[in-house]
């Protein structure tokens, strides 16, 4: 699905657009009903044929197939994300499941399509070291199952270091 994501604040109001790709050899152009959301914007990805949205301290799924049938779901009021390279979709197509997971403050997020679990039960000694003021990132590996997460210390922010999280054992 090649669409294209718009988000902006009009007055007090955030919008959320989802535009289809203009086709000109179709003579389409482009279509989209605005999206009322309740945060800004600090991070979006892909979920299935859906997207999650992530603001600071909340996220929503966006669902739907047309500007007619688009949907916001809130997740969360409480856990979100202010690290957009830190939010990692995870299909694990071996077993039919697609997550996304995502770091906060509070821990690390596991995303199913209708809740968020923190996941950072195993890790919580070394999650409470990254310093949340720099950013974090995060990439998965479908060979091994794992995601990387890279991050500042709290104790030393001169250099980045690692942390391993394997999706099938924790």
């Amino acid at each position: 699905d090649n669409r294209v994501v718009l988000a902006r604040k009009e007055g007090e109001e955030l919008l959320f657009y989802i535009l289809a790709a203009y086709k000109p050899y179709a003579g389409k152009g482009l279509d989209s009903a605005p999206i009322h959301m309740h945060h800004p914007i600090t991070g979006i990805k892909r979920f299935y044929s859906n997207l999650v949205v992530f603001g600071e301290n909340s996220h929503s799924l966006i669902e739907g197939t047309s500007p007619i049938n688009y949907a916001r779901i809130p997740i969360s009021d409480t856990v979100g994300c202010n690290h957009p390279k830190g939010i990692v979709n995870v299909p694990l197509k071996e077993f039919g499941l697609e997550f996304v997971f995502f770091p906060n403050k509070q821990g690390f997020f596991r995303f199913d399509g209708r809740s968020s679990v923190d996941v950072s039960e195993d890790v919580r000694d070394l999650w409470d070291d990254i310093d949340f003021d720099y950013p974090v990132t995060a990439a998965y590996c479908a060979r091994t199952f794992e995601i990387y997460i890279s991050y500042y210390s709290t104790a030393n922010s001169n250099y980045k270091h690692s942390l391993v999280y394997n999706v099938l054992y924790n």
